[in-house]
């Protein structure tokens, strides 16, 4: 077990040898604080100014003609800094290029005449596009020109007695329905998000490198791994360490952040600036993005400790992590690409998958789903990584570089027998659920037409037992563990089976209604048009059991049950195995709804797998559950609570009740014999 007090201490070690860095902390909590603030200031006060300079510049666009219409005369006349100068064509244009005038606007020395007769005019306007000042000539002369050319069609139409309506038929009004706050959050929204990101993998940049590589240089590392400290408690303490110093380089730019939009309240901007934009963050807001801020600085931190750790040097780590960290940070910059949001498979993508749910903060279209994804996948890329930290930090040939990278690569165990650690089953999930996350979810995308529901279908069973299922047989068989007691193959007792079918044929009912009250609109949208896709009219009945009932009963316990439960038994406590199996079966799904019931369940699924040491009651909870779903959307009985009428019953309820109490019931009585290889099996 993690002794608290060892990692306490290690903690207070590496931020003692972090806040002795000083370039560290400038770059992690001044820097942050000056930048927003001055390129704000800057970029704001520098364009107001280059503008108003460029509006004030007098300039001269050359006319080549014999002779102007006087209507465009008078109008030339009446605008500010813009005259007019004849010219040659050909020297015209030359001028144009050397930048003495600012445009040059052709026409026909009839104009006046053609005009006057109620013909057609050409007029000809050349500008540079790469002169500000060319632009600016270039939207003047436009203006003038469409002055003119109203003032002309008003006097033709009252020569003619017609209404303006003759020409002008319709009528455009075009009104902004964004409120200042939601223009200010969408402005936030492209550029905040990335600079938080980069700031954040900046903060866990230079601490990770510190106090991984530069101790090994020291030789103060390897001191400490002879002393009598646990790899994990090392691991650990590092890692909180380097976290600390990210989250306060995330908290001094979100501090940043709300200052700024104080600032800008007090700053001279232009009217038409400060009605139409504000910047100012709700509270709901500025708690996501501190949310999101602690995910980004969990996953740089575990990241640039675990590869900063396999340099030998300082400037070696450095060599490493800085690819890394472009490599991530460099994904961020194109969330703020016009078009990318949240909604897609990219939010789950390290870097990029955190600055589009920022940005979505920003923007005000956050969604509870959203954030309950993103923290998920964090979770998994995390965790993932803080395992193989440890793995590194246990294997004394890789900590004192004595092999290579290829060290990470765990052999192939040369006697068999056994069930794998926890930290082996831990790395092996953690790489199946990131294949899962990204295959699995392109695999079960909805077609569309009349054959979506079954791409569907056939894209889930793929996906659970290519992915879920026959991979946990395979590692467990090429790394020679004894297949039987790694997965529970055993015949459970007859009590545990009658356990399982009454809950199984009960518990769905009330764990569907507390779905219901924790889902709002959207989710429901989302889970109506899923079953739709799930439970296509023309399937066979046959077909959908398969899919949705017995496939993830049997690739999801495998994995869940199986391998990641009975490698946690050999280190921790039962209870502590229920529960923590049961929260990763309810994060699997990656919805907030489901959250708490699937998690009840996965709990229940979990003492039950314990208590039989078998793995077939927990399959076949997991099987009646999800087949009750199936036979009630696809053959609904005409019973309160159970077709058309959903509501919640006090009959169904009742039976669900006796049900539970009857499987609970059983399941928690003495076991007729015990044999386990947990500390505290029951």
């Amino acid at each position: 077990m993690i002794r608290w007090w060892v990692v306490k201490t290690m903690i207070k070690k590496e931020l003692l040898e972090v806040v002795r860095d000083r370039r560290s902390m400038f770059l992690t909590i001044i820097l942050p604080l000056l930048l927003y603030p001055l390129f704000f200031l800057a970029t704001t006060q520098l364009a107001v100014t280059k503008v108003q300079a460029i509006e004030a510049e007098d300039v001269i666009v050359a006319v080549v003609t014999e002779k102007l219409p006087q209507g465009l005369t008078e109008h030339i006349a009446a605008e500010e800094h813009l005259s007019l100068q004849l010219m040659v064509e050909t020297t015209a244009k030359k001028q144009l290029a050397a930048g003495t005038v600012a445009a040059v606007l052709a026409l026909p020395s009839n104009a006046q005449e053609v005009m006057d007769t109620g013909g057609k005019v050409r007029l000809d306007l050349h500008f540079d596009s790469t002169r500000e000042i060319s632009e600016r000539a270039k939207r003047q002369i436009e203006q003038v020109i469409d002055t003119w050319a109203e003032s002309v069609v008003a006097k033709r139409l009252k020569d003619n007695d017609l209404s303006d309506a003759f020409v002008d038929p319709l009528q455009v009004k075009s009104e902004n329905i964004a409120p200042p706050v939601k223009v200010g959050g969408h402005l936030l929204g492209s550029i905040v998000p990335m600079l938080v990101v980069l700031m954040i993998g900046l903060g866990a940049f230079h601490p990770a490198v510190e106090i991984t590589a530069g101790e090994k240089e020291r030789g103060t590392l390897q001191t400490l791994l002879t002393a009598p400290i646990l790899p994990v408690e090392i691991v650990s303490g590092k890692f909180v360490g380097v976290l600390l110093v990210a989250l306060l380089a995330g908290a001094s730019n979100l501090l940043s952040i709300g200052l700024l939009g104080g600032l800008a309240a007090t700053m001279p901007l232009p009217e038409e600036v400060t009605e139409n934009i504000s910047l100012a963050l709700s509270f709901g807001q500025i708690m996501s993005l501190v949310w999101v801020a602690l995910l980004t600085a969990l996953f740089f931190s575990a990241l640039m400790m675990t590869v900063a750790v396999l340099a030998r040097t300082y400037r070696e780590a450095q060599a490493y992590t800085t690819p890394i960290y472009f490599l991530c940070v460099l994904p961020a910059m194109f969330a703020q690409l016009p078009g990318m949001d949240a909604n897609g498979p990219l939010a789950l993508v390290p870097g990029i998958g955190q600055a589009l749910v920022m940005k979505a903060i920003l923007n005000d279209a956050i969604t509870v789903d959203l954030l309950v994804r993103i923290t998920v996948a964090t979770g998994f890329f995390t965790g993932g990584i803080l395992v193989l930290a440890a793995k590194i930090f246990e294997s004394e040939a890789l900590m004192l570089g004595e092999v290579g990278l290829t060290g990470i690569v765990p052999a192939r165990r040369t006697s068999g027998g056994g069930v794998p650690r926890p930290s082996d089953a831990l790395a092996f999930s953690a790489v199946v659920a990131v294949v899962y996350i990204y295959l699995g979810s392109a695999l079960q995308l909805p077609g569309t037409g009349d054959n979506g529901g079954d791409g569907l279908l056939l894209g889930l069973t793929l996906s659970q037992w290519c992915i879920l299922g026959l991979p946990c047989g395979i590692w467990l068989r090429w790394q020679r563990y004894n297949l039987k007691e790694s997965l529970g193959l055993r015949r459970p007792s007859g009590r545990y089976i009658l356990s399982a079918l009454s809950l199984g044929l009960t518990a769905w009912y009330p764990a569907s209604l507390l779905a219901s009250l924790m889902s709002n609109a959207e989710s429901e949208a989302a889970a109506r048009e899923m079953a739709s896709q799930l439970f296509p009219a023309d399937a066979s009945f046959a077909w959908v059991f398969f899919v949705v009932a017995i496939t993830p009963a049997v690739c999801e316990e495998v994995l869940v049950r199986g391998v990641i439960l009975r490698a946690f038994e050999t280190r921790f406590r039962t209870r502590t195995v229920a529960l923590a199996t049961g929260l990763l079966f309810g994060a699997f799904h990656m919805s907030l709804s489901k959250f708490i019931p699937l998690s009840v369940m996965g709990v229940i699924m979990g003492w039950m797998a314990i208590r039989s040491r078998s793995l077939l009651p927990s399959v076949l909870f997991h099987l009646l559950n999800n087949g009750m779903a199936v036979v009630l959307t696809l053959t609904p009985p005409d019973l309160p609570g159970l077709g058309s009428d959903t509501g919640m019953h006090w009959l169904p309820l009742s039976i669900s009740a006796a049900g539970i109490a009857l499987g609970l019931w059983l399941l928690y009585q003495p076991p007729p014999e015990i044999s386990s290889t947990g500390p505290d099996a029951p």
